[in-house]
């Protein structure tokens, strides 16, 4: 999310080859990495999500 949610690739295949690399093999070949569908507001929603959770108001 955020402002790198628009590199997508270019970011994540760096980000696969050193989860293979340096996590344990069958984790790193398993495990899915997507970019955020949240764009710029990650951040906020994030923030705003911790604030909900802290305050015990659940979504409805």
């Amino acid at each position: 999310g955020g402002p790198l949610a628009g590199l997508g690739d270019l970011l994540l295949d760096p980000i696969r080859r050193g989860l293979i690399r340096h996590a344990v093999p069958v984790i790193g070949e398993t495990t899915s990495l997507t970019m955020s569908s949240l764009g710029d507001r990650a951040e906020a929603l994030g923030a705003a999500a911790l604030v909900f959770q802290h305050a015990g108001i659940r979504r409805t």
